[in-house]
Parts: structure tokens; sequence; C-alpha cells
């Protein structure tokens, strides 16, 4: 005979118990999964984040290599500068000529000839 506890069936309580317990377990599983996945794709965007770095120093550094002055490179426009100051102007040449115009020739005369009047 089965007992009946303030109004409900003491094997139905029971196995609602059980259910709750199991759904509840469940639940937890899920969670402790999702946490992993979310602590995995955090550690993933660190290290994205790291290299991410890492390549923009490397950039800049390529930039400044590439665009930094060299010691010997103020010596060259001073040298320049130099040389020009003791080059003198040559002297100029004159030079004349006369240049003929290429003449079109004229078109046959037995060619046929259309008279086009615009208004």
């Amino acid at each position: 005979m089965a007992l009946v506890w303030f109004g409900f069936n003491k094997n139905a309580v029971s196995s609602t118990l059980i259910l709750r317990g199991y759904l509840l377990l469940a639940e937890q599983n899920l969670l402790q999964a999702k946490n992993d996945l979310l602590n995995e794709k955090e550690a993933e965007i660190s290290q994205l984040k790291e290299q991410v770095q890492y390549l923009l120093e490397q950039f800049r550094l390529s930039r400044h290599k590439l665009f930094e002055s060299s010691p010997d490179q103020g010596k060259l426009f001073n040298e320049a500068e130099i040389t020009l100051d003791e080059v003198t102007e040559p002297e100029k040449e004159i030079i004349s000529y006369t240049r003929n115009k290429p003449k079109r020739t004229s078109l046959p005369k037995d060619l046929p000839r259309e008279v086009v009047v615009h208004d």
C-alpha cells in the first residue's frame, strides 16, 4: 500500500526529485563545458593578441631600418654642397638653325570631290 504524504504519492515525489537531480547534474556538466570552451577561446584570443603585437613590432622595426638615416648620409649632402660651391658655370653655346616645316602633298586632281554645306 502506497503512503500518501500531504496529498502526494511518495514514489512520485521521490521520482520527481531524482529526475530534478539528474537535470541539475546535466545543467552543471553543460555549464562546465561552456566554461571550458570560454577559457579555451580566451586563451586563443590572448595568444592572437600577442601575435599581433609581435607582428606590429616587427613591422615598426622594418620601417625604422628602411627609413633611418645613416651617419654617412649627412656627409654625402655636405660633400654635394661643397662641390656645388666649387663648380663654375660653363660657358653657354648659342646654336641657331632654321627648320623647314613639312609640307602636305595635295590630293590628285582626278579624285571626285563632294561639297557639303553646313548650316
